[in-house]
Protein backbone atom coordinates (compact mmCIF):
# COMPACT_ATOMS: atom_id res chain seq x y z
CA UNK A 1 0.00 0.00 0.00
CA UNK A 2 1.13 3.50 -0.97
CA UNK A 3 0.62 6.36 0.62
CA UNK A 4 -1.09 9.07 -0.57
CA UNK A 5 1.65 11.78 -1.65
CA UNK A 6 1.73 15.79 -2.29
CA UNK A 7 1.30 17.33 -4.36
CA UNK A 8 -4.28 27.88 -9.29
CA UNK A 9 -9.49 25.17 -14.05
CA UNK A 10 -9.94 28.65 -12.80
CA UNK A 11 -13.00 28.55 -10.76
CA UNK A 12 -14.53 32.19 -10.43
CA UNK A 13 -13.27 34.05 -13.27
CA UNK A 14 -16.06 36.24 -13.59
CA UNK A 15 -18.63 37.87 -10.97
CA UNK A 16 -21.69 39.23 -12.57
CA UNK A 17 -23.02 42.46 -11.01
CA UNK A 18 -26.40 42.16 -11.77
CA UNK A 19 -28.21 41.61 -8.12
CA UNK A 20 -31.73 41.32 -7.26
CA UNK A 21 -32.11 42.93 -4.30
CA UNK A 22 -35.26 41.36 -2.87
CA UNK A 23 -35.75 44.03 -0.02
CA UNK A 24 -37.06 46.37 -2.41
CA UNK A 25 -37.22 44.90 -5.79
CA UNK A 26 -34.67 46.69 -7.42
CA UNK A 27 -32.23 45.52 -9.99
CA UNK A 28 -28.39 46.68 -10.10
CA UNK A 29 -26.82 46.11 -13.82
CA UNK A 30 -23.41 46.62 -14.86
CA UNK A 31 -20.76 44.99 -16.68
CA UNK A 32 -19.29 41.61 -15.36
CA UNK A 33 -15.92 42.17 -13.94
CA UNK A 34 -13.21 39.25 -13.31
CA UNK A 35 -11.31 38.82 -10.74
CA UNK A 36 -8.17 39.20 -12.57
CA UNK A 37 -9.21 42.59 -13.92
CA UNK A 38 -7.63 44.98 -10.97
CA UNK A 39 -4.34 44.63 -11.14
CA UNK A 40 -3.90 45.16 -7.93
CA UNK A 41 -5.84 42.51 -6.37
CA UNK A 42 -5.17 38.80 -6.47
CA UNK A 43 -8.17 36.65 -6.91
CA UNK A 44 -10.07 39.64 -4.53
CA UNK A 45 -7.64 39.92 -1.70
CA UNK A 46 -5.31 43.35 -2.12
CA UNK A 47 -2.09 43.09 -3.50
CA UNK A 48 0.42 42.80 -0.20
CA UNK A 49 4.09 42.64 1.18
CA UNK A 50 5.31 41.91 4.15
CA UNK A 51 6.21 38.82 6.07
CA UNK A 52 5.38 35.30 5.31
CA UNK A 53 5.70 32.12 7.57
CA UNK A 54 5.30 31.44 11.10
CA UNK A 55 3.70 34.56 13.16
CA UNK A 56 6.09 35.79 15.78
CA UNK A 57 5.16 35.04 19.19
CA UNK A 58 1.90 33.26 19.21
CA UNK A 59 2.15 29.76 21.53
CA UNK A 60 2.49 26.76 19.45
CA UNK A 61 -0.67 24.56 19.21
CA UNK A 62 -1.04 21.09 21.38
CA UNK A 63 -0.07 18.90 18.50
CA UNK A 64 2.68 16.38 18.97
CA UNK A 65 4.84 14.68 16.11
CA UNK A 66 5.93 10.71 17.05
CA UNK A 67 9.58 10.24 16.60
CA UNK A 68 10.36 14.03 16.60
CA UNK A 69 13.70 15.42 17.30
CA UNK A 70 12.26 18.76 18.53
CA UNK A 71 13.97 21.04 15.99
CA UNK A 72 12.98 23.42 14.16
CA UNK A 73 11.68 21.99 10.80
CA UNK A 74 9.42 19.85 13.31
CA UNK A 75 8.05 22.75 15.29
CA UNK A 76 7.08 24.38 11.83
CA UNK A 77 5.36 20.94 10.79
CA UNK A 78 3.12 20.56 14.09
CA UNK A 79 1.95 23.89 13.81
CA UNK A 80 1.03 24.08 10.62
CA UNK A 81 -0.56 20.97 11.31
CA UNK A 82 -2.31 22.33 14.38
CA UNK A 83 -3.93 24.87 11.76
CA UNK A 84 -5.02 23.03 9.22
CA UNK A 85 -7.08 21.16 11.94
CA UNK A 86 -8.61 24.54 12.98
CA UNK A 87 -9.50 25.23 9.75
CA UNK A 88 -11.05 21.89 9.43
CA UNK A 89 -13.25 21.90 12.39
CA UNK A 90 -14.74 25.01 10.85
CA UNK A 91 -14.90 23.87 7.51
CA UNK A 92 -15.66 20.71 7.08
CA UNK A 93 -19.20 20.35 8.87
CA UNK A 94 -20.74 23.54 6.12
CA UNK A 95 -19.37 21.27 3.88
CA UNK A 96 -19.66 17.30 4.63
CA UNK A 97 -22.01 17.78 8.11
CA UNK A 98 -20.92 16.04 10.77
CA UNK A 99 -17.90 16.92 13.02
CA UNK A 100 -14.08 16.53 11.71
CA UNK A 101 -12.02 14.31 13.69
CA UNK A 102 -8.30 14.72 13.49
CA UNK A 103 -5.79 12.50 11.66
CA UNK A 104 -4.76 9.50 14.41
CA UNK A 105 -1.11 10.08 14.65
CA UNK A 106 1.60 12.78 12.88
CA UNK A 107 5.06 11.39 12.32
CA UNK A 108 8.47 12.84 11.43
CA UNK A 109 11.73 10.60 10.80
CA UNK A 110 14.89 11.37 9.61
CA UNK A 111 15.40 9.97 5.98
CA UNK A 112 19.53 9.47 6.62
CA UNK A 113 18.81 7.22 9.14
CA UNK A 114 18.47 3.90 9.20
CA UNK A 115 16.59 3.55 12.19
CA UNK A 116 13.96 0.98 11.51
CA UNK A 117 10.97 3.01 11.52
CA UNK A 118 8.51 2.82 8.80
CA UNK A 119 5.97 4.94 7.63
CA UNK A 120 2.75 3.29 5.69
CA UNK A 121 4.60 -0.20 5.59
CA UNK A 122 7.42 1.91 3.83
CA UNK A 123 11.36 1.97 5.64
CA UNK A 124 11.83 5.66 6.03
CA UNK A 125 15.61 5.60 5.49
CA UNK A 126 16.19 7.46 2.17
CA UNK A 127 12.34 7.93 2.32
CA UNK A 128 12.69 12.02 1.54
CA UNK A 129 8.76 12.43 1.93
CA UNK A 130 5.65 13.62 3.06
CA UNK A 131 2.46 11.66 2.65
CA UNK A 132 -1.17 10.96 3.99
CA UNK A 133 -1.35 6.55 4.88
CA UNK A 134 -4.69 5.63 4.81
CA UNK A 135 -3.65 2.00 6.84
CA UNK A 136 -4.01 3.99 10.00
CA UNK A 137 -5.19 7.24 9.21
CA UNK A 138 -1.36 9.01 9.55
CA UNK A 139 0.65 12.03 8.29
CA UNK A 140 4.12 12.06 8.43
CA UNK A 141 7.17 13.73 6.74
CA UNK A 142 10.88 13.80 6.43
CA UNK A 143 12.47 15.99 8.67
CA UNK A 144 16.48 15.65 7.34
CA UNK A 145 16.36 16.28 3.36
CA UNK A 146 12.71 16.89 1.69
CA UNK A 147 11.17 19.66 4.39
CA UNK A 148 14.66 21.47 4.82
CA UNK A 149 14.89 21.57 1.16
CA UNK A 150 11.65 23.01 0.67
CA UNK A 151 12.28 25.68 3.05
CA UNK A 152 14.96 27.10 1.66
CA UNK A 153 14.03 26.78 -1.67
CA UNK A 154 10.46 28.40 -1.52
CA UNK A 155 10.47 29.65 2.65
CA UNK A 156 8.39 28.11 5.50
CA UNK A 157 4.71 28.36 3.84
CA UNK A 158 6.05 25.93 1.17
CA UNK A 159 5.82 23.36 3.82
CA UNK A 160 2.65 24.60 4.93
CA UNK A 161 0.97 23.89 1.59
CA UNK A 162 2.62 20.71 1.26
CA UNK A 163 0.92 19.17 4.92
CA UNK A 164 -2.44 21.31 3.65
CA UNK A 165 -2.39 18.86 0.36
CA UNK A 166 -1.82 15.61 2.85
CA UNK A 167 -4.68 17.34 4.95
CA UNK A 168 -6.57 16.98 1.77
CA UNK A 169 -6.07 13.79 1.36
CA UNK A 170 -7.03 12.86 5.08
CA UNK A 171 -10.32 15.04 5.05
CA UNK A 172 -11.42 12.93 1.22
CA UNK A 173 -10.77 9.76 3.57
CA UNK A 174 -12.84 11.07 6.39
CA UNK A 175 -15.79 12.27 4.25
CA UNK A 176 -16.16 9.76 1.62
CA UNK A 177 -15.36 11.33 -1.10
CA UNK A 178 -11.90 9.28 -2.04
CA UNK A 179 -12.79 5.85 -4.28
CA UNK A 180 -11.08 3.54 -5.32
CA UNK A 181 -12.50 4.06 -8.89
CA UNK A 182 -11.56 7.56 -9.27
CA UNK A 183 -8.50 8.06 -11.38
CA UNK A 184 -5.45 8.81 -8.81
CA UNK A 185 -5.29 12.38 -10.23
CA UNK A 186 -8.38 13.04 -9.15
CA UNK A 187 -7.27 12.59 -5.94
CA UNK A 188 -4.34 14.42 -5.97
CA UNK A 189 -6.05 17.23 -8.04
CA UNK A 190 -8.73 17.48 -5.19
CA UNK A 191 -5.76 17.42 -2.46
CA UNK A 192 -3.81 20.57 -4.43
CA UNK A 193 -7.30 22.10 -4.09
CA UNK A 194 -7.67 21.93 -0.57
CA UNK A 195 -4.35 22.90 -0.10
CA UNK A 196 -5.11 25.84 -1.82
CA UNK A 197 -8.55 26.45 0.18
CA UNK A 198 -6.35 26.68 3.42
CA UNK A 199 -3.40 29.11 2.08
CA UNK A 200 -6.34 31.49 0.66
CA UNK A 201 -7.61 30.85 4.43
CA UNK A 202 -4.09 32.18 5.52
CA UNK A 203 -3.52 34.83 3.22
CA UNK A 204 -6.61 36.54 4.96
CA UNK A 205 -5.66 36.66 7.48
CA UNK A 206 -7.24 34.04 9.10
CA UNK A 207 -4.55 31.81 10.77
CA UNK A 208 -3.59 31.85 13.94
CA UNK A 209 0.11 31.25 13.38
CA UNK A 210 1.21 31.84 9.67
CA UNK A 211 0.90 34.72 7.90
CA UNK A 212 1.13 35.27 3.27
CA UNK A 213 1.34 38.03 1.64
CA UNK A 214 -0.21 38.06 -1.76
CA UNK A 215 2.82 39.18 -3.72
CA UNK A 216 6.54 36.77 -3.11
CA UNK A 217 4.54 34.66 -0.85
CA UNK A 218 2.07 33.37 -2.80
CA UNK A 219 4.25 33.37 -5.33
CA UNK A 220 6.89 31.06 -3.85
CA UNK A 221 3.69 28.26 -2.51
CA UNK A 222 3.10 28.32 -6.30
CA UNK A 223 6.41 28.36 -7.36
CA UNK A 224 7.12 25.07 -4.58
CA UNK A 225 3.92 23.52 -5.99
CA UNK A 226 5.41 24.17 -9.98
CA UNK A 227 8.74 21.86 -7.75
CA UNK A 228 6.78 18.48 -7.31
CA UNK A 229 4.76 18.17 -10.21
CA UNK A 230 4.94 15.51 -12.29
CA UNK A 231 9.00 15.45 -14.65
CA UNK A 232 7.74 12.83 -16.77
CA UNK A 233 4.33 12.40 -18.49
CA UNK A 234 4.82 9.60 -20.13
CA UNK A 235 5.50 7.79 -16.63
CA UNK A 236 2.29 5.93 -16.06
CA UNK A 237 3.04 6.29 -12.77
CA UNK A 238 2.41 10.33 -13.13
CA UNK A 239 -0.76 10.87 -11.45
CA UNK A 240 0.22 13.90 -9.44
CA UNK A 241 -0.35 15.99 -12.30
CA UNK A 242 1.78 18.57 -14.86
CA UNK A 243 2.80 22.33 -13.43
CA UNK A 244 -0.25 23.58 -15.22
CA UNK A 245 -2.43 20.99 -13.22
CA UNK A 246 -0.85 21.72 -9.91
CA UNK A 247 -1.68 24.92 -10.15
CA UNK A 248 -4.72 25.42 -11.30
CA UNK A 249 -6.14 23.29 -8.93
CA UNK A 250 -4.70 25.24 -6.60
CA UNK A 251 -6.30 28.03 -7.51
CA UNK A 252 -9.69 26.85 -8.05
CA UNK A 253 -9.60 26.17 -4.48
CA UNK A 254 -7.77 29.69 -3.44
CA UNK A 255 -10.49 31.19 -5.71
CA UNK A 256 -13.87 29.18 -4.93
CA UNK A 257 -13.03 27.72 -1.72
CA UNK A 258 -12.95 24.19 -0.62
CA UNK A 259 -17.09 23.22 -2.19
CA UNK A 260 -15.09 23.56 -5.58
CA UNK A 261 -12.68 21.07 -4.83
CA UNK A 262 -15.28 18.36 -4.18
CA UNK A 263 -16.31 18.91 -7.79
CA UNK A 264 -13.05 18.21 -9.68
CA UNK A 265 -13.14 15.11 -11.43
CA UNK A 266 -11.84 13.83 -14.88
CA UNK A 267 -14.58 15.84 -17.14
CA UNK A 268 -13.48 18.76 -14.87
CA UNK A 269 -9.59 18.31 -15.39
CA UNK A 270 -9.96 17.44 -19.27
CA UNK A 271 -11.89 20.88 -19.31
CA UNK A 272 -8.66 22.39 -17.62
CA UNK A 273 -6.44 21.13 -19.87
CA UNK A 274 -8.67 22.26 -22.70
CA UNK A 275 -5.62 21.19 -26.21
CA UNK A 276 -2.73 21.01 -23.97
CA UNK A 277 -0.62 18.48 -24.83
CA UNK A 278 -0.66 15.64 -22.67
CA UNK A 279 2.47 13.69 -23.38
CA UNK A 280 5.85 14.18 -24.66
CA UNK A 281 6.22 13.40 -28.53
CA UNK A 282 9.31 12.23 -28.19
CA UNK A 283 11.79 10.76 -25.20
CA UNK A 284 14.44 13.36 -25.44
CA UNK A 285 11.94 16.83 -24.46
CA UNK A 286 11.87 18.09 -21.46
CA UNK A 287 8.53 20.31 -21.15
CA UNK A 288 11.45 23.26 -20.32
CA UNK A 289 10.74 26.42 -22.47
CA UNK A 290 13.96 28.64 -22.21
CA UNK A 291 13.17 32.23 -20.83
CA UNK A 292 13.98 34.60 -23.53
CA UNK A 293 13.01 37.58 -25.04
CA UNK A 294 11.53 35.15 -28.17
CA UNK A 295 9.37 32.28 -25.98
CA UNK A 296 8.54 35.64 -24.10
CA UNK A 297 7.22 37.73 -27.30
CA UNK A 298 5.11 34.36 -28.42
CA UNK A 299 3.54 34.34 -25.16
CA UNK A 300 2.20 37.85 -25.00
CA UNK A 301 0.94 37.67 -28.46
CA UNK A 302 -0.83 33.95 -26.83
CA UNK A 303 -2.15 36.59 -23.94
CA UNK A 304 -3.08 39.27 -26.32
CA UNK A 305 -5.25 36.57 -28.43
CA UNK A 306 -6.90 35.63 -25.05
CA UNK A 307 -7.70 38.66 -23.27
CA UNK A 308 -8.78 40.86 -26.71
CA UNK A 309 -7.55 44.13 -24.82
CA UNK A 310 -8.27 47.48 -26.94
CA UNK A 311 -4.84 48.56 -26.73
CA UNK A 312 -1.71 45.59 -25.95
CA UNK A 313 0.68 46.73 -23.13
CA UNK A 314 4.59 46.99 -24.50
CA UNK A 315 7.31 44.92 -23.52
CA UNK A 316 10.36 46.53 -22.15
CA UNK A 317 13.78 43.90 -21.35
CA UNK A 318 15.91 46.92 -20.48
CA UNK A 319 14.65 46.20 -16.66
CA UNK A 320 11.95 46.00 -14.22
CA UNK A 321 12.75 49.19 -12.73
CA UNK A 322 11.11 51.34 -14.95
CA UNK A 323 10.08 54.87 -14.20
CA UNK A 324 6.18 54.70 -13.33
CA UNK A 325 4.03 57.37 -12.43
CA UNK A 326 0.83 55.23 -10.38
CA UNK A 327 2.64 52.06 -9.48
CA UNK A 328 5.05 50.72 -7.50
CA UNK A 329 7.82 48.24 -9.16
CA UNK A 330 8.72 44.70 -8.60
CA UNK A 331 11.48 42.02 -9.49
CA UNK A 332 12.06 40.84 -12.07
CA UNK A 333 8.52 42.08 -13.88
CA UNK A 334 6.64 45.33 -13.31
CA UNK A 335 3.30 46.42 -15.14
CA UNK A 336 3.28 50.41 -15.38
CA UNK A 337 -0.65 51.49 -15.95
CA UNK A 338 0.29 55.54 -16.38
CA UNK A 339 2.35 53.77 -19.75
CA UNK A 340 0.59 50.85 -20.00
CA UNK A 341 4.14 49.06 -20.09
CA UNK A 342 5.70 45.71 -18.68
CA UNK A 343 9.17 45.72 -17.75
CA UNK A 344 11.06 42.95 -17.62
CA UNK A 345 14.18 41.72 -16.04
CA UNK A 346 15.40 38.73 -18.36
CA UNK A 347 18.07 37.85 -16.46
CA UNK A 348 16.71 37.70 -13.71
CA UNK A 349 13.36 36.31 -15.11
CA UNK A 350 15.33 33.60 -16.47
CA UNK A 351 17.17 32.95 -13.41
CA UNK A 352 13.42 32.48 -11.31
CA UNK A 353 12.70 29.85 -14.14
CA UNK A 354 15.48 27.62 -13.87
CA UNK A 355 14.54 24.31 -12.36
CA UNK A 356 15.45 23.76 -9.04
CA UNK A 357 16.97 20.58 -8.34
CA UNK A 358 14.47 18.98 -5.61
CA UNK A 359 14.49 16.03 -3.93
CA UNK A 360 13.07 12.70 -6.24
CA UNK A 361 9.57 12.30 -4.27
CA UNK A 362 5.68 11.05 -4.36
CA UNK A 363 4.17 13.87 -3.06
Amino acid sequence: MKAAGIGLGTGAAVLGLALLVSACSQTVTGRAVSVYADPFTVAGLPATNGPSGLRADVAPPPVVADNTDEGLVDRLAVTAIGDIEAYWASEYPQLFGGTFTPVDRVVSWDSEADTGITFCDTETFALANAGYCPLDNTIGWDRTTLLPAMIETFGEMSVVMILAHEYGHAVQHQSGIATDEAPGIVAEQQADCFGGAFIRHVAEGQSTHFTLNTSDGLNSVLAATVSIRDSDPNDPESIHGSAFERVTAVQVGFIDGPAACTRIDPVEINGRRGELPQQFSSPDQTGELPVTAATLDEFRKALDSMFGLRESPAVDYSGANALCADAPWTEPVSYCPASNTIGVDLPALAAMGTPQEMPDTDI
